[in-house]
């Protein structure tokens, strides 16, 4: 009310005095509520800044850089879904691109890695090298070549090998056949030599039974020699104690090969088919003959 009062004494100073009463008066009026409408929209401006300046002070830093931080939805537990065998994994189950899919648990590829067939390629020695080709068939001799040629075939050399392991020596004659050993008996023998020494293992087979031995440089050893005559695989197989063979502390090369079969035993011994060979052994070589 006092602005009113000192708005129309202002307006009264004006020319607005030497108008007629009705006019002065209509005209002080109308500049009052003119003024009244200005002050009223001033203080809704100055609200307003007001308002504004107040909000700003309450953002947080991330709607100050102008991010929009919504809270997420409340998570809430629900039961799972069961899936049937055939079913097929969801496009979203797929692994990041250049990451390999993580087996499934319990197929064999969680834990051993991709299936590799043994045959495929050979295993590898600790050092990643291949292992050495396994040696066989030393000594090769023509089939059917025994005298006399009547049941010969338990006489007829086919080939002959030796190989060695840790403790033994082991050597192996392949005959035509055991099936028809002559009834009058027969004598097989292996020979090697190691440096100037020369080993043979024997053994013949009569009505009366079997016997083998060791000869080392012409004399029987000690050292009995364990036989195994197979008529399955057609082999006689010898095996010594490598104690019983010396000149391997010397040397590891196995030469001079050679193999013989006689019909009859003892001094009566006719002989019916020998071979030799010019191919070595070297001690401990992987062999097609195992060895112990």
């Amino acid at each position: 009310m006092n602005d009113f009062v000192s708005l129309r004494r202002e307006l009264r100073a004006l020319a607005f005095e030497d108008a007629p009463g009705p006019v002065a008066t209509g005209a002080v009026i109308g500049a009052a509520v003119g003024m009244r409408r200005r002050r009223r929209a001033t203080l809704a401006a100055t609200l307003t800044v007001a308002g504004l300046l107040l909000a700003g002070a309450m953002r947080s830093p991330g709607q100050e850089q102008g991010l929009v931080v919504t809270p997420g939805p409340t998570p809430t537990s629900s039961p799972p879904v069961p899936q049937s065998a055939s079913a097929s994994p969801s496009p979203s189950a797929s692994p990041p691109a250049g990451r390999p899919p993580r087996p499934a648990a319990g197929s064999p590829t969680a834990t051993t890695g991709p299936a590799v067939d043994p045959s495929a390629e050979p295993s590898l020695s600790p050092t990643g090298e291949p292992p050495p080709p396994r040696v066989c068939n030393l000594l090769v001799d023509v089939a059917d070549d025994a005298s006399p040629p009547t049941g010969a075939r338990a006489l007829d050399v086919l080939s002959a090998d030796v190989a060695t392991g840790q403790k033994l020596v082991t050597a192996v004659l392949r005959l035509g056949s055991l099936d028809d050993v002559p009834a009058d008996g027969a004598t097989w023998s292996f020979s090697w030599m190691l440096g100037t020494q020369t080993y043979r293992v024997e053994t013949e087979q009569s009505p009366a039974g079997r016997t083998s031995r060791l000869v080392v440089g012409g004399q029987q050893s000690t050292a009995t020699p364990t036989v195994t005559v197979d008529a399955a695989t057609r082999q006689v197989r010898w095996q010594v104690f490598r104690g019983a063979v010396p000149d391997l502390a010397q040397t590891a090369t196995f030469h001079s090969l050679s193999a013989a079969t006689a019909r009859g035993t003892g001094a009566t011994a006719v002989q019916s088919d020998a071979a030799s060979s010019s191919a070595t052994y070297e001690d401990r070589t992987p062999s097609c003959v195992k060895s112990a």
